[in-house]
């Protein structure tokens, strides 16, 4: 499913908005042609994926999960909630110590790390007090853009490197300076996203 997605944000979302602060390159309309067939090719293989036994099967068991997590009681879910919470929340302190965030796969496993932990925060706030977990996990959605616009920067970039070699090269070469640019714009937000977020109180803890 990754690269149906990774040509729907270059094509449907990064090319419109360079195009609206930037005249066309030579050469983009080949380039989108060939974008395009790269495109459905990975959205074939996308529809192929969903519509297998093996997805059905795992649609199935995640709404089996769903349900018995509904029907537990609040008061004996708040252990296991505070232990995951806690678990993923150490993860993502420890891969964003800035040391570590030396390249674009470093502040990859943080995003997905991020990503865990979102979801985890806003599955399991209905065990604690109305309103308590709204702060943090907005910190951390705030977070978790930061990274996900650097990734779908640094995916395009890689898929702009796979079309045919040779054909629209000035375009290409043109698109890739303008994400480049526009992920060191975005590495500037990442150091003050990341304090708010150290600055949260976990929710599970007050």
């Amino acid at each position: 499913l990754g690269a149906a997605r990774d040509w729907d944000v270059l094509l449907g979302e990064t090319l419109p908005s360079y195009l609206q602060r930037f005249p066309a390159p030579p050469g983009l309309a080949r380039l989108q042609a060939d974008g395009e067939a790269l495109r459905r090719q990975g959205h074939e293989l996308a529809a192929a994926a969903v519509g297998s036994t093996r997805y059905g099967e795992l649609l199935i068991d995640l709404m089996a999960w769903l349900h018995r997590q509904e029907s537990l009681d609040k008061r004996r879910a708040l252990g296991p909630a505070r232990e995951q919470l806690g678990r993923r929340h150490k993860q993502v302190l420890k891969l964003g110590e800035p040391a570590r965030l030396v390249d674009d796969e470093a502040r990859h496993r943080l995003r997905l790390a991020c990503k865990k932990l979102r979801y985890a925060a806003e599955s399991l706030a209905p065990a604690f007090p109305s309103g308590a977990a709204s702060g943090y996990i907005s910190a951390v959605a705030r977070l978790q853009n930061v990274l996900g616009g650097l990734n779908d920067a640094a995916v395009a970039a890689q898929r702009l490197d796979t079309l045919p070699a040779g054909r629209a090269e000035r375009a290409r070469q043109v698109l890739k300076r303008a994400l480049h640019n526009s992920a060191q714009m975005q590495l500037t937000t990442l150091p003050d996203q990341w304090d708010a977020f150290v600055r949260q109180t976990p929710f599970w803890k007050a």
